[in-house]
C-alpha cells in the first residue's frame, strides 16, 4: 500500500488523469491507424500460405481480399503488384476494412498484364461492398480504355474457340 502511495501512485494517478481530460482516447502515431481488427502485411516477397504477419506476409493483395473482415487492415509493402482485386466482405460503420501502403512506402497495383473480365471493372473492384478504406495504392494501367495494349494477352487466351477470335478482330 506504502507503495501505491510513493512514486508508482503518482505515476498512475498523473497517467490516469492524463487519460480521463483526453477523453481516454489513445491516438496511434502518425500514418500507422489503430484498427480494433487484426492487422496484416502483403509483401511482393511474400507467400500467400503465410499468416500475413510482418516477417511472413502474403504474397497478394487478393488474398488480403479474401481475408480481411470488419475492423482488419491489410498494410501493403513497397513495390509493384500485377494482380486484379476482388474485394470479398464488407466493414461496418465502425469498422471499416482498410488496405493501406505501409507508411513512407509506396506501392503500386499494375494492370499491365492483367485482363479484366468486361468493362465495367476495375483493378480493385469494391462493387456490394461497404465500409472500405484503401489508402495510398497507386494504380496504374487500370481500364480497358486507357489500359495497355490488351490484344497479346488476349491472342494467348484466344485459343478456347470462335467467339473469343471475333472479339479478337474487332467483331
Amino acid at each position: 500500500m506504502r507503495q501505491l502511495c510513493g512514486r508508482t501512485g503518482l505515476t498512475l494517478l498523473v497517467i490516469c488523469i492524463g487519460l480521463l481530460l483526453s477523453g481516454g482516447s489513445w491516438k496511434p502515431a502518425q500514418g500507422m491507424q489503430r484498427a480494433p481488427g487484426s492487422v496484416y502485411f502483403v509483401a511482393t516477397d511474400g507467400e500467400d500460405g503465410n499468416p500475413g504477419t510482418m516477417d511472413h506476409p502474403w504474397r497478394t493483395i487478393q488474398k488480403a481480399a479474401d481475408t480481411l473482415t470488419a475492423g482488419d487492415t491489410a498494410y501493403i509493402r513497397v513495390g509493384v503488384y500485377a494482380e486484379r482485386v476482388e474485394v470479398q466482405h464488407s466493414g461496418s460503420p465502425d469498422a471499416y476494412i482498410t488496405y493501406a501502403v505501409y507508411p513512407g512506402e509506396t506501392a503500386i497495383l499494375d494492370g499491365k498484364d492483367v485482363i479484366l473480365p468486361d468493362d465495367l471493372v476495375g483493378l480493385f473492384n469494391i462493387s456490394r461492398n461497404h465500409h472500405i478504406r484503401v489508402s495510398g495504392l497507386r494504380v496504374i494501367n487500370a481500364g480497358p480504355h486507357d489500359n495497355n495494349d490488351r490484344r497479346p494477352a488476349l491472342r494467348e487466351r484466344c485459343r478456347r474457340g470462335p467467339a473469343c477470335a471475333a472479339r479478337l478482330a474487332g467483331r
